[in-house]
């Protein structure tokens, strides 16, 4: 019998602790990728545990780690308990709103008990949040990018506007969709290659307005003669370079690919 969500969401925290059994790991993955609402919770709290475990290696002296540590967990489990006696109350047993109100406020409950220990968490939701939810979106719902949809005249105004060539494939990735958003304030050219279930995003966008974030800048390697910083998180990976007047940004949730090796496209000038 297929993991319902209950289920699915009990053995969240074992995954992010890496203390799951495969075979349950490998059932909540199933229940996730047939379920939106789990599949966005779970990227919620994948990218929380993994800026909560960087900040603690990072921020505290050896001695400190374990104890603060211990004193959030026990903090966010506090919490945890009251949401979940209160769901107890409403006797509900199906997965109705109750449950949902668990599910989001333990997501506000890790933010807020996250929030005094820097504001870099607030850096990767300024620079990266937004992109990864737009990368997200169109893995679930590429016909919205599809519809209507002429390929090849849109890559002509692109060569045209920006004087950018892009590359229609990449290792069994073809470009199939894009169309125009506004991210953080900024006009940017989404555009998608699926390969099966997998998506690979492309965002285009004027480098004076969008520029690589500070804390990621240590990361910077030489690739095709072009430099690339890499933001490499549990929920998304994002890959930065500036290509001319503009700003390319490479996005997947695959770590099996090398998304560094991507160079969607080159300058016609």
């Amino acid at each position: 019998m297929m993991m319902d969500c209950q289920q699915a969401f009990a053995l969240l925290q074992d995954i992010l602790d890496k203390e799951a059994s495969q075979i349950d790991e490998k059932e909540v993955r199933a229940h996730l990728k047939k379920c939106g609402h789990c599949f966005e919770r779970f990227r919620v709290e994948e990218s929380i545990q993994e800026f909560l475990n960087e900040k603690i290696k990072t921020s505290f002296a050896v001695e400190e780690k374990s104890d603060k540590l211990e004193s959030m967990r026990l903090d966010i489990m506090g919490h945890l308990d009251e949401i979940d006696a209160e769901c107890q109350e409403s006797k509900k047993t199906t997965f109705g709103s109750p449950f949902k109100i668990f599910l989001s406020a333990a997501a506000l409950v890790l933010l807020a008990s996250i929030w005094s220990l820097s504001t870099g968490f607030f850096s990767h939701q300024e620079y990266y949040i937004p992109l990864e939810q737009a990368h997200w979106a169109a893995a679930e719902n590429s016909s919205v990018y599809t519809q209507g949809f002429d390929k090849a005249e849109y890559l002509g105004i692109i060569e045209q506007n920006f004087n950018y060539n892009i590359n229609s494939s990449f290792d069994g990735y073809s470009f199939v969709g894009a169309k125009k958003e506004q991210i953080m304030g900024n006009d940017v050219e989404h555009l998608i290659f699926p390969k099966d279930d997998d998506c690979i995003s492309i965002f285009i966008t004027s480098a004076d307005t969008f520029v690589i974030p500070d804390n990621i800048k240590a990361t910077m390697i030489k690739n095709s003669n072009q430099e690339i910083y890499d933001h490499n998180c549990r929920g998304c990976r994002l890959i930065f370079h500036k290509v001319g007047s503009l700003m390319i940004i490479t996005a997947s949730t695959n770590k099996e690919i090398e998304l560094a090796d991507f160079i969607p496209g080159h300058l016609t000038i």
